[in-house]
């Protein structure tokens, strides 16, 4: 399953809005405010048949489109009997769902739907998940959730998960018992392992999921990992147990909790969760970001008030944080504000240092030791206060510089 574009109109920050979306990786960004989470969440409300964004409304009526790609929509025409124009857009308004997307909804439907191979799921992964310490007393089945969609935002995910992990790690060794090769958790050990580097996953023991540290061979269990290790054994592995293929995964702030070297990976994390999915991020990272290509990459801005998708966005893949931060992210400077502001008036006293006052050249003495004091040697802005004041030797050295190009 995978969407082509949505269409929102008055719906909290989000006036008159349409964005395109592409087959598999699509990455949000933007200031705080534009409506990225919304977006998330109207997608995962759309599709699911869920009346939250109608209920939690402020701004009154209002109307949501999702268009579908061609190979979707043949998929759509075949279950439903009906035929559609290409173009058509499924809507969703105050009044509900109608007849166009009822059935994703329906019982029956969803089962034809399941034959067809049309979609498998849609997740949505918010942020501020709660992992609880759980105890797994006792392997016991595991029924699989068959609704369409799942929301990862309950601290049951840890317990679920865990449940899910022993009762496979039995269904291994049954098989090892008849000289079968097991097989069922050996795929979560690839994924973590593939990820972490300190750390291994080695399994389950005493109805236990466990690790092992490599540089001391200390094993600990999966309670005793840290916020970040968390995030990837719990959600990574909820996703996994879903078998999420042709599926739509929505990540609100994938990097929370993550160290900057972590983010850099993750985007790969999710992309091995399963095949042919259809990835949406929102996302604040610049290390997330510099893993996309130009075209993956889609940046919130304002104009009249409004949120808009940007046009004009340079390219991004493999640039680095401080090239993000300035062009795509747009921010004024990458440094703390009040030393932007330091350098920024000691390099205005300078330019105009023949004119200055006393007070204004004390000024300018002041700053010079002040920020030769905690600035990098290196630091390309400490140049003007390293320039020799002896013209002289500035003369001789260009003199010198002109002699070497002939």
């Amino acid at each position: 399953m995978k969407i082509k574009s949505l269409y929102i109109e008055n719906l909290k920050a989000l006036k008159d809005f349409k964005m395109d979306f592409n087959d598999n990786i699509n990455i949000l960004i933007g200031e705080n405010g534009l409506g990225k989470t919304t977006i998330l969440e109207t997608i995962y409300d759309m599709i699911t048949g869920n009346n939250e964004i109608m209920n939690n409304n402020e701004s009154g009526e209002f109307t949501v489109k999702v268009l579908f790609t061609d190979e979707e929509l043949n998929s759509i025409e075949r279950l439903s009997g009906e035929k559609y124009n290409k173009n058509e857009e499924l809507i969703l308004n105050k009044i509900g769902f109608n007849k166009n997307i009822c059935f994703v909804n329906c019982g029956s439907s969803r089962n034809a739907a399941k034959k067809e191979n049309w979609f498998n799921k849609i997740v949505y992964l918010p942020t501020g998940v709660n992992f609880k310490k759980y105890k797994v007393e006792t392997p016991k089945k595991i029924e699989q959730d068959v609704n369409i969609g799942s929301v990862l935002n309950s601290d049951e995910m840890s317990l679920n998960l865990k449940e899910y992990l022993v009762n496979i790690h039995y269904k291994d060794l049954e098989d090892m018992s008849i000289g079968e090769k097991p097989h069922r958790i050996e795929r979560f050990r690839k994924l973590y392992n593939a990820f972490f580097e300190e750390k291994e996953f080695m399994g389950v023991k005493e109805f236990e999921p466990l690790f092992k540290i490599k540089a001391t061979g200390e094993m600990h269990s999966a309670d005793e990992l840290s916020a970040g290790e968390k995030q990837i054994f719990f959600r990574g592995g909820s996703m996994l147990q879903m078998d999420l293929n042709n599926s739509i995964i929505l990540i609100d702030e994938p990097e929370l909790s993550l160290h900057p070297e972590w983010q850099q990976k993750i985007l790969d994390f999710y992309k091995e969760i399963g095949k042919n999915n259809q990835i949406i991020i929102a996302t604040h990272s610049p290390h997330i970001v510099s893993s996309c290509k130009k075209e993956e990459v889609i940046v919130l801005g304002r104009y009249n008030g409004k949120t808009v998708v940007k046009s004009d966005v340079e390219e991004t893949y493999g640039w680095t944080v401080e090239q993000l931060l300035l062009s795509v992210f747009e921010l004024k400077s990458v440094r703390n504000p009040e030393v932007q502001q330091k350098l920024d008036r000691f390099k205005m006293l300078y330019i105009n240092k023949e004119k200055l006052i006393d007070s204004e050249l004390n000024e300018f003495n002041e700053l010079k030791k002040e920020l030769e004091k905690y600035l990098d040697p290196e630091d390309p802005s400490l140049s003007l206060i390293n320039i020799k004041e002896d013209s002289k030797k500035l003369e001789s050295l260009l003199q010198r510089l002109k002699l070497n190009k002939k």
